[in-house]
């Protein structure tokens, strides 16, 4: 008996307008404010930051240099299409 040849993967097709919306709504309220882009974990560009003794506000925060952080699974807003109304 023949094992099952698997099945290729799905190739990356083109969002529909809704998947559109969803994602400049997601953009408006999670846009990272180190970046400037959308992503799910901590900021890449961020290399350390200081809070106050609460540990609720943000006193001070380093970045990594232009070009020493890794930016690749980070949506961002100009390489997405325009939201349509």
């Amino acid at each position: 008996m023949t094992e099952p040849e698997d099945a290729p993967p799905e190739e990356a097709g083109e969002l529909t307008a809704e998947e559109i919306r969803e994602w400049w709504a997601a953009y408006r309220e999670q846009r990272c404010p180190w970046c400037g882009g959308l992503h799910v974990r901590a900021c890449p560009r961020v290399k350390s930051m200081r809070f106050d003794n609460a540990g609720e506000k943000v006193l001070e925060v380093a970045f990594w240099p232009d070009g020493k952080w890794l930016d690749s699974f980070i949506d961002w807003p100009e390489d997405m299409p325009e939201e349509s109304t």
